[in-house]
């Protein structure tokens, strides 16, 4: 069975991002060919992501962020 990576970017100083989190780890329990990932929400993170999805980057990606058009765009554009 593949391991597959799995990016996470979600604002955790909400209520709605640390639920969302939450969900993501309880699911990823029961799935043991999940790595997951979790990226800083910041710029930092967001570059990060959108690096390693131009690159060899994760199967997926998980997100509520999606303010930053760069990195938009750069999800729409890749295979992930």
């Amino acid at each position: 069975m593949k391991t597959r990576l799995i990016y996470i970017l979600t604002d955790t100083s909400r209520n709605s991002g640390r639920k969302l989190l939450q969900s993501i780890l309880h699911f990823s329990m029961g799935r043991h060919d999940w790595r997951l990932n979790i990226m800083e929400p910041n710029d930092t993170g967001r570059r990060r992501l959108a690096e390693s999805v131009r690159g060899d980057g994760p199967d997926g990606v998980i997100t509520s962020m999606l303010e930053d058009a760069a990195l938009e765009q750069t999800l729409e554009k890749s295979s992930v």
